[in-house]
């Protein structure tokens, strides 16, 4: 659950990547894949499947993270609560759509 795996457009089996919070889904642009991860975080890799950036890991909220969903008088300004959708604008913003009560969606600006 902590892991995506890459298969070849034909269906071989390349390779896991370990290390996620609960891989959502999967977004790309260029040489950048986006992963919304359920605890708190997002990440991009590059073209070698090699961590570029991880966005709101705060490891020591992963155990509480669960249980804030539901509780946005409880939801820290910029951190992530719960993404389940992330995607990417034509010029490289970032959008993160969070699973929580009310629903969430940040806007993350390229600079």
């Amino acid at each position: 659950h902590n892991t995506l795996q890459i298969f070849s457009m034909d269906g071989k089996y390349l390779e896991t990547i370990a290390g996620f919070g609960l891989p959502a889904n999967v977004e790309t642009q260029g040489n950048l894949m986006l992963v919304p991860e359920l605890k708190a975080c997002v990440t991009l890799l590059n073209e070698k499947n090699e961590v570029v950036a991880r966005l709101g890991r705060a490891v020591e909220r992963l155990d509480e993270v669960k249980d804030l969903r539901g509780k946005p008088d409880q939801w820290k300004d910029g951190q992530f609560v719960h993404p389940h959708d992330a995607c990417f604008a034509p010029n490289g913003d970032l959008f993160v759509a969070e699973w929580v009560a009310t629903g969430r969606i940040t806007k993350l600006v390229k600079v």
